[in-house]
């Protein structure tokens, strides 16, 4: 079922909008650990269509900024394929466990 066009510029997720400041990573993040983001509901709002998703420019620097801290121990979890992990997260290109683990990307 899709949404019309007044329908979907009328939706608004249940989630709050409001977006905590990011904490700070601290010195000497212990090794072998690593952050996995899920992409749709955490890092991304829910939209009325998977097409319809965007993520915030805030969003996706600090993304950029954590990966760098964390030397690259941070990959992308999602249910979509690599291809649009890459659409949604450009000009970033991350590790990723895309299609629920049918594709994988280690960079």
């Amino acid at each position: 079922m899709s949404l019309d066009a007044a329908a979907a510029a009328a939706w608004e997720p249940e989630i709050a909008r409001e977006r905590p400041a990011l904490p700070a990573i601290p010195a000497g993040f212990p090794d072998g650990l690593a952050l996995f983001l899920d992409l749709d509901g955490t890092v991304l709002d829910l939209a009325p269509t998977p097409d319809a998703v965007v993520i915030a420019p805030e969003a996706l620097a600090a993304i950029g900024v954590i990966a760098q801290r964390l030397d690259g121990a941070l990959a992308i979890v999602t249910g979509r394929t690599l291809a649009d992990v890459d659409r949604i997260l450009s000009p970033l290109r991350l590790p990723a466990a895309a299609l629920h683990g049918a594709e994988l990307r280690r960079c």
